[in-house]
């Protein structure tokens, strides 16, 4: 491993450690899912690692299929013989795979970093089959961070990394379904039945929120913010076409809290 690789696994165990320091047992595929989209995250290539990936996960969907199937074979058994013992065994089976699903089901759907909602989320409650065709109606905000890279290259990137994470959790007091997009990228979703003033309001509001918090690393206080656009959609409207009107309109929102906030 050379010297450039060295550190960029070691910043990665750095951010991995800040996540799990609150948790009583990390198991592998948790670790590894949160090292892989760690690494995606701060563009660190992870070619020829052994990572979970989603492959890996749908196996271990079709694995628990399996066993509800069979689990439903022994309870038609134990009922057809009346054995009870049997079929108390079959429900508490059962009762434990449906928490080990409920814990896949949040592995699938959740970015590690922001415990907000990943893409694959998105991708599969609004999207259709080929991902690029809204199959619903509802309103789509695009949010950037803004001079987020300087705060990684002043303060690093654990405490970058505890900004999304703030910033995430102020976004879900929206009322929308928060996706992590990408990097320093969000989506905020709302459902069809919201006005497009009623939304911006609520985004503006968190805004100034986020503006005036204090934040600290290392004795030192800082500020932050965002920008957003935030654009209607229709089933049947593309990704492309939706995600380019709300780009549009968060690079003008940008020019404008940047000016803002710079005088």
């Amino acid at each position: 491993m050379d010297k450039e690789t060295h550190t960029a696994f070691k910043t990665l165990t750095d951010l991995i450690k800040v996540q799990i320091e609150s948790l009583d047992i990390v198991l592998p595929r948790r670790y590894s899912i949160l090292f892989s989209d760690l690494a995606k995250a701060n563009k660190i290539d992870l070619s020829g690692e052994e990572v979970i990936n989603n492959e890996l996960l749908d196996d271990k969907v079709v694995k628990h299929v399996e066993k509800l199937s069979d689990s439903a074979t022994k309870a038609v058994t134990a009922i057809e013989t009346n054995d009870a013992e049997k079929l108390q065994e079959v429900l508490t089976e059962t009762q434990a795979l449906r928490e080990e699903i409920e814990q896949l089901r949040s592995a699938v759907y959740e970015d590690t970093l922001t415990k907000v909602y990943n893409r694959r989320w998105m991708e599969e409650h609004y999207l259709n089959s080929d991902k690029t065709v809204f199959v619903v109606n509802g309103m789509l905000s695009m949010i950037d961070m803004n001079d987020f890279k300087h705060i990684n290259d002043t303060f690093g990137h654990i405490s970058g990394d505890k900004v999304l994470f703030y910033v995430a959790s102020q976004l879900r007091r929206s009322g929308g379904h928060v996706i992590r997009f990408g990097g320093d990228e969000f989506f905020v979703l709302f459902e069809d039945g919201i006005t497009k003033d009623k939304a911006n309001l609520k985004l503006h509001n968190i805004r100034e929120l986020v503006i005036k918090k204090q934040l600290r690393s290392e004795g030192k206080t800082f500020k932050t913010s965002f920008s957003y656009g935030l654009v209607e959609f229709s089933s049947g409207d593309t990704v492309e076409s939706v995600v380019h009107s709300a780009d549009e309109e968060m690079y003008n929102d940008k020019i404008q809290i940047k000016s803002r906030l710079n005088k």
